[in-house]
C-alpha cells in the first residue's frame, strides 16, 4: 500500500495513474507549448538519428561531467571556491535542473529518475557541507518556479516533491547519535502557500500535500532541541485548518474528479493523525472517528480513519511535554466496534458483489457452451459471428468485476495504488489478466482470458475450456475459474482488515502478544482491555480466512456466513446494547438473517378495504 513517504519514491507510471485521478484534464489532456526552462545546455543531447555507438557516448559524457560536478560535495576537505561554485551553478542550472523541465514522453519517465539521483546520489551521499548547503539553495528556488509556472502538469507535480523533501540536515542513521532529517522549513510555508493558491493545479496540491504531511510527521516524531527547529505554531494551525476543512469537504470540487478528491482527503486524514500525534487534540480525534464510523463514507477514507487511531495520541507523555496536559476523552470499545463495523460493511459489499459477479459469469457460460443456435459456443468455442449477438446480452451483460465502482469494465483489474480500493479509478486496468496477453481485440472484455491461456486470435477467452466452459469448472476441473479475476478483491479486504487491526491494537500481525498501541494507548479499563482482545480475535479469524493463495480461493464460498462476519455482528450489538436503550432504535443486524424481500412478493396482495363516511366498504383501487 502506498503512503505519502512511498509516493516520494514512486516510479513514473504511478505518478501517472495519480494524476490521472485527478480528473482528464491534468495529464491527459496534453498541450505541445508548455513551458521549458531556458538556457538548457543541449550539448549533451544525441541527435535523434544517432546510432547506437553514438548516443553511448553522449549519456558517457554525461556521467562524467556528473562524477566531476560531485566530487565537490563528496570530499568533505575540498574547498567549496569561487570557480567550484561557478562550475556547480553551471551544470545544475545549464543542464541537470533544466532536463527535468522538458515534457517528451522519454523525459517525463525520466522524472522519476532525475529525481532519485538528486536525493539519493547527491544530497543524501554529500559531505562537504558548503557544497551541500548550496545545491539545496539552487533546488529550492529553481523548483519552486517550475511549481507555479505554466510546465507540464507531471513536471511540475515532480517539482513540488522535490521542494517537499529538500532537508537542511540529512539524518545520521550510524551510531549511537542517530537524528532524524530535518527539512528546509521555507518549504513548508511555500507548500502551504502553493496548496491554498486558487489558480494553482490540483496535481501540484496533491505535491504539497504529500511534503506538509512529511513535514508534520518528522516533527511530531521528535522533539527538537533547538526551538528554531520546530515548526511555527502559526504554520501548524494553518495545516491543521486546512487539512480540517478537506476532509469535511466530500464533495468534489469543479474539475476534480470524486476519486482524486477521495484520495487527497486521505492525505488530509493523515496530516489530522500526525497533527495529533505531536499535540493532543480531541478535535481531530474525534473527526477521525466520525469518518470511521460513517457507514455512507469512502471505504478509502474510513481504511486510512482506521489507520489513524494508531498515530493519534490520547495520553500526555512526560518525555514529550510538547504534547500537552489534557487527554484526550474516547470510548474504546465503542471505537473498536466502529472498527468491526467498517469490517462488516466492506465484506458485506463485496460478498454482494462477488455472488452478483460469478452468477453473470455462470450465466454466460451456460449460453456460450450450448450448442443451440448458429451464434453461440460449441464445446466452449465460439462457433458464430459474435458472443453478443447470439446471446442477445451484449457487452455489458456480465457486469463489471467485483470491487470496482460499477461503471465500467476498465476498474475490473483491482483497487489504484494508493488506496485501499474503495470506489478508486475507472481507469485502473494496468495490463492484461494474470496468466494472459493483453494482444489481440479481446483484452477490452470485463472477463478477460482464461487463467493460463491467451487473449490472441479475437474471442479466445474460451479456448482450453472444452466442453467443461470456463477452466474446466463444470467439467470437474480443480481450479476456480474465477479466482485469478477476483483476487483482488481478497487483497483489498486484507488490507481494510489490517488497517482496522492496526488502528485497534497497533499491528496487523495477529500472532502478536500483548498490545500495547492502537486503542490501548487510551488506558481502557480490565473489562474494556477484555472486550478489545475479543475484536482483534474476530478480525484475525476473518483475515485468515482470507490469507490463502490465488489459486487456493474457492470463489464459490465466499459469503458472509464463510467469513463468520456474524461474530462481529454479535461484538457490535454487544457495544450498541449498552450504549443506548432498546427503545431507542433497532438493534443491528445479521445479514445472513435479514429477511428477503422477495419473500413478500411470492403471493398476489389483496385489495385493501376503506369504509366511507356513510360506512360503506369499497375496494381501495391499487
Amino acid at each position: 500500500m502506498f503512503n505519502s513517504q512511498s509516493w516520494f519514491r514512486a516510479g513514473p507510471w504511478a505518478v501517472l495513474i495519480m494524476l490521472g485521478l485527478l480528473g482528464s484534464s491534468t495529464v491527459f489532456g496534453q498541450r505541445n507549448d508548455y513551458k521549458v526552462a531556458p538556457g538548457r545546455d543541449t550539448g549533451y543531447d544525441a541527435p535523434p538519428d544517432a546510432k547506437p555507438a553514438a548516443a553511448a557516448s553522449f549519456k558517457r559524457q554525461i556521467r562524467e561531467k556528473r562524477n566531476e560536478v560531485r566530487q565537490s560535495l563528496l570530499e568533505s576537505d575540498l574547498s567549496f571556491n569561487k570557480e567550484r561554485e561557478a562550475a556547480f551553478d553551471k551544470w545544475y542550472l545549464g543542464y541537470e535542473f533544466p532536463t527535468l523541465t522538458l515534457y517528451t514522453p522519454e523525459a517525463l519517465k525520466d522524472l522519476y529518475e532525475g529525481r532519485k539521483r538528486l536525493f539519493k546520489e547527491e544530497l543524501e551521499r554529500a559531505n562537504n557541507t558548503q557544497a551541500r548547503e548550496h545545491l539545496v539553495d539552487l533546488a529550492f528556488k529553481f523548483f519552486k518556479e517550475v511549481a507555479r509556472e505554466d510546465y507540464h502538469p507531471a513536471v511540475r507535480y515532480n517539482a513540488m516533491l522535490i521542494v517537499g523533501e529538500l532537508n537542511a540536515r540529512e539524518p545520521n542513521r550510524s551510531g549511537a547519535n542517530q537524528t532524524a532529517p530535518l527539512p528546509v522549513r521555507p518549504a513548508l510555508g511555500f507548500m502551504i502557500q502553493e496548496f491554498k493558491n486558487p489558480d494553482q493545479i490540483d496535481a501540484v496540491r496533491l505535491a504539497a500535500l504529500l511534503g506538509i504531511n512529511r513535514h508534520v510527521q518528522l516533527d511530531a516524531q521528535s522533539e527538537p532541541q533547538v526551538p528554531a527547529e520546530a515548526i511555527p505554531q502559526a504554520e501548524l494551525q494553518e495545516v491543521r485548518t486546512l487539512a480540517l476543512e478537506l476532509v469535511k469537504t466530500r464533495q468534489a470540487p469543479a474539475g476534480r474528479s470524486q476519486e482524486g478528491h477521495d484520495w487527497m482527503r486521505r492525505r488530509g486524514l493523515e496530516i489530522l493523525s500526525w497533527l495529533a500525534a505531536g499535540k493532543l487534540d480531541q478535535e481531530i480525534v474525534d473527526e477521525i472517528i466520525a469518518r470511521l464510523s460513517d457507514s455512507d463514507e469512502n471505504r478509502g477514507i474510513r481504511a486510512e480513519a482506521a489507520l489513524a487511531m494508531n498515530t493519534v495520541k490520547f495520553q500526555p507523555e512526560r518525555e514529550k511535554p510538547r504534547l500537552g496536559s489534557t487527554p484526550v476523552t474516547i470510548k474504546p470499545k465503542e471505537v473498536a466496534a466502529h472498527l468491526l463495523q467498517f469490517i462488516q460493511d466492506v465484506v458485506t459489499a463485496d460478498v454482494e458483489h462477488v455472488d452478483k459477479y460469478i452468477k453473470s459469469m455462470e450465466e454466460a457460460d451456460t449460453i456460450y457452451t450450448s450448442s443451440a443456435g448458429g451464434g453461440g459456443f460449441s464445446g466452449g468455442r465460439m462457433s458464430g459471428r459474435s458472443s453478443s449477438s447470439s446471446s442477445g446480452m451484449g457487452k455489458s451483460s456480465m457486469g463489471p468485476a467485483p470491487g470496482g465502482s460499477g461503471s465500467s469494465s476498465r476498474s475490473s483489474m483491482g483497487p489504484t495504488p494508493g488506496g485501499s480500493g474503495s470506489g478508486s479509478s475507472s481507469r485502473s486496468s494496468m495490463g492484461p489478466a494474470p496468466g494472459g496477453s493483453s494482444s489481440g481485440s479481446s483484452s477490452r472484455s470485463s472477463m478477460g482470458p482464461t487463467p493460463g491461456g491467451s487473449s490472441k486470435g479475437g474471442s479466445s477467452m474460451m479456448k482450453g475450456s472444452g466442453s467443461g466452459g470456463f477452466g474446466g469448472y463444470n467439467s470437474g476441473g480443480q481450479a476456480d475459474p474465477y479466482a485469478y479475476r477476483l483476487d483482488p478483491v481478497y487483497r483489498k479486504l486484507r488490507y481494510e482488515i489490517a488497517c482496522a487491526m492496526k488502528g485497534l491494537r497497533g499491528t496487523d500481525d495477529w500472532r502478536s502478544g500483548a498490545a500495547t498501541n492502537g486503542l490501548y494507548r487510551a488506558k481502557p479499563t480490565t473489562e474494556e482491555t477484555e472486550f478489545l482482545d475479543r475484536c482483534a480475535k474476530a478480525l484475525r479469524d476473518i483475515a485468515a480466512k482470507l490469507k490463502v493463495k490465488s489459486d487456493e480461493l474457492e470463489t464459490r464460498k465466499f459469503t458472509v456466513e464463510k467469513l463468520a462476519v456474524q461474530d462481529l455482528t454479535k461484538l457490535i450489538n454487544e457495544v450498541a446494547s449498552k450504549a443506548k436503550p432498546k427503545a431507542a432504535g433497532p438493534e443491528l443486524k445479521d445479514p445472513l438473517n435479514e429477511p428477503d424481500p422477495a419473500d413478500e412478493l411470492s403471493e398476489p396482495e389483496k385489495p385493501t378495504v376503506k369504509t366511507t363516511a356513510a360506512g360503506a366498504a369499497v375496494k381501495a383501487k391499487k
